[in-house]
């Protein structure tokens, strides 16, 4: 006899114990991952320091740590959390982000990619959060390189001495993409 699963919600997620694992919902089903690597730290360590320190002298939103968890849709739900994250002010005021996920897409994702992620898996991380309303997502290797995917469908592949800039999403912001990474890993 077969056991049905009833899916997961985003709350019974929200609830779980922390036990030191990455968690993300997919459609009802809870997706574990292995604690990231040192590396992979101070890659989306350093692109969230210079992403909050440019909003902080330019206040046009924050920028999230990594795991925070954003619930892209319902029934069954769907959670994923990006290594760093940009909210605006325009599209979610500072005071609506509270205790639990936030609804929606992040206007900027960004998933620093490490050794073991599969090309699918970002993907459909890269779908999942342009369909649930980003306006970029930004996909970054070690080498460096930064593929910028845009919500009208445009990619953009930027090499080490290429400028990754904010465009409307973030007008100022301008960093060579060598820069934008832990500058002192090898």
């Amino acid at each position: 006899m077969a056991v049905e699963r009833r899916p997961v919600t985003a709350e019974e997620l929200l609830a779980t114990p922390d036990d030191g694992l990455r968690r993300e919902l997919i459609d009802g089903k809870v997706r574990t991952m292995a604690p990231a690597s040192g590396r992979h730290g101070l890659d989306a360590g350093a692109i969230l320091v210079k992403l909050g320190a440019f909003l902080l002298n330019n206040p046009l939103g924050v920028a999230l740590a990594a795991e925070t968890g954003f619930r892209l849709r319902r029934d069954p739900d769907r959670v994923r959390a990006p290594d760093v994250a940009v909210v605006l002010y325009a599209t979610r005021p500072r005071d609506t982000i509270g205790s639990g996920y936030l609804e929606g897409a992040p206007d900027l994702a960004v998933e620093v990619v490490s050794p073991g992620d599969e090309a699918n898996d970002l993907t459909e991380k890269v779908a999942d959060w342009l369909s649930a309303g980003a306006s970029q997502v930004w996909v970054v290797y070690r080498g460096p390189r930064i593929e910028r995917h845009r919500a009208d469908g445009r990619v953009e592949r930027l090499g080490p001495d290429d400028q990754i800039d904010g465009g409307e999403l973030l007008p100022g912001f301008r960093m060579r993409v060598r820069d934008l990474l832990d500058p002192h890993a090898t």
